[in-house]
């Protein structure tokens, strides 16, 4: 079972390292943060309803992924208040939901993996299902590698140049969705969401190229899970927040390398004048 859980928050965290590279290339910061908590939401209403954690998860998640897919196809303006009027409801839907459950369900093992999750939550069948989803996205990925470069590159010029730029930011979210119902439960609904920014952020700090951008940031989220759930067995903390912690650890400490890197090369250049 430990086993398990290493191999998978070294492939979710990698996997959400990767999804976190498009997702902050492609503008979707708000709309992925509203998702996640559609996936918070959906967890805690299985407390209520008695079905399975992930896959209810799953299905607000995706479900909210194609919703706003189809509003922001119609509307140019206001995304990130419409976002954020949709993480208010989940907010609310979860809490409401923790509440309405058994108040015993405070003090069980179901409730702290739905807020800070738990290394005994993965289970085989998640585990697979995770790995299904890193290949999807690595097909996908080299099967439309040329469209997705220019949708990085410029979003409104790839649309101009009739590039379905819709089809291909929904396709990110339904995997982004996915990979967080599925991640939810080791790290936790509040801080799933830390995976797909915190090391995209570490990796813009390290190198300015895409290609490396991407490497680095899948790198650190392979690192920051293994190395999350070592402190926390280690220390007895919340698994979710001993790999956030870790995480922004690493991000704190390639920003201190970076900034050291540039002050010497500043030094250099002044000694060579």
């Amino acid at each position: 079972m430990l086993e398990l859980a290493y191999i998978t928050s070294a492939l979710g965290g990698a996997l959400c390292g990767v999804l976190g590279f498009y997702v902050v290339r492609l503008g979707l910061t708000t709309l992925t943060f509203t998702i996640a908590h559609a996936a918070l939401a959906g967890a805690a209403l299985a407390l209520v309803l008695g079905t399975d954690m992930t896959y209810t998860a799953m299905v607000l998640a995706i479900t909210t992924s194609l919703v706003l897919g189809l509003i922001f196809s119609r509307v140019e303006y206001l995304r990130d208040t419409i976002c954020m009027t949709f993480f208010s409801f989940f907010s609310a839907l979860a809490l409401l939901s923790i509440y309405l459950s058994n108040t015993l369900v405070l003090a069980t093992a179901t409730l702290s993996t739905v807020l800070w999750g738990s290394v005994l939550a993965v289970t085989i069948d998640k585990a697979v299902l995770l790995t299904s989803i890193a290949l999807i996205l690595t097909v996908y990925l080299l099967a439309f590698k040329t469209q997705i470069s220019s949708l990085i590159f410029d979003k409104r010029l790839a649309e101009a140049e009739g590039l379905n730029v819709l089809m291909h930011t929904v396709i990110i979210m339904l995997i982004t969705a996915t990979s967080i119902s599925i991640m939810l439960r080791v790290v936790g609904g509040f801080l799933v969401f830390t995976l797909i920014y915190i090391p995209t952020m570490a990796s813009t700090v390290l190198t300015a190229r895409a290609n490396k951008q991407l490497l680095t940031a899948a790198l650190i989220g392979a690192l920051a899970g293994p190395t999350g759930l070592t402190i926390s067995l280690v220390m007895d903390l919340p698994v979710g927040v001993s790999i956030t912690l870790t995480a922004v650890a690493m991000a704190s400490a390639t920003m201190i390398v970076k900034g050291i890197s540039l002050k010497h090369e500043v030094k250099k250049v002044k000694l060579t004048q």
